[in-house]
């Protein structure tokens, strides 16, 4: 993440801290492009780590819900080699709608190099999408040590439908495992 130079030099210099909560909000952007919304966030930062005490998002049909810390942000924010990024994060969700994500990220993608204004770019009724779903591989960072919880009432992909996915994922030198998925 290259922030720029004068960031760099704010941010060695002010060591940022902040302590954010709100019950409300709204994301709009060409890269996700469906109804994003945020009904609760709780975070504190303290210029090397997030802690995340109650973050919900609904994105389209999917409801998310995280909590958790992610720190080594400060060398990753100024630019340090080989920053090591870690983060044990809780995910839960009632419905975790892939198709719709994964279609509405493939639309962004097309979106995202032209300009666009006053968000013409949402896309409505997408909830049924699992066609012509075309991605590559997901490339995990050398930099990222990471150790998820999930616990997703409904997920669907493709034609599946599953209730009830539990699972421990950790994600370390470019693999991800799974562990304890039921």
């Amino acid at each position: 993440i290259d922030i720029g130079e004068k960031m760099n030099d704010l941010f060695r210099k002010w060591a940022p801290t902040a302590e954010v909560g709100f019950s409300l909000g709204t994301i709009s952007t060409p890269v996700l492009p469906l109804r994003n919304s945020i009904t609760s966030f709780d975070a504190k930062f303290d210029g090397d780590k997030l802690e995340l005490d109650n973050f919900l998002i609904t994105s389209g049909t999917s409801k998310v819900g995280f909590r958790g810390t992610v720190s080594g942000l400060e060398p990753v924010l100024l630019g340090r080699r080989n920053p090591q990024l870690n983060a044990i994060v809780t995910i839960h969700s009632r419905l975790l709608n892939l198709n719709e994500l994964l279609a509405a990220l493939q639309a962004g993608s097309e979106l995202a190099p032209h300009a666009v204004e006053d968000k013409e770019y949402v896309i409505d009724g997408l909830e049924n999408a699992e066609e012509k779903l075309d991605f590559s591989a997901v490339i995990i960072p050398s930099n990222l040590n990471a150790n998820l919880t999930v616990d997703i009432d409904s997920v669907r992909y493709s034609k599946i439908s599953v209730g009830d996915f539990t699972s421990r994922i950790r994600m370390r030198d470019r693999c991800l495992q799974l562990t304890n998925t039921s």
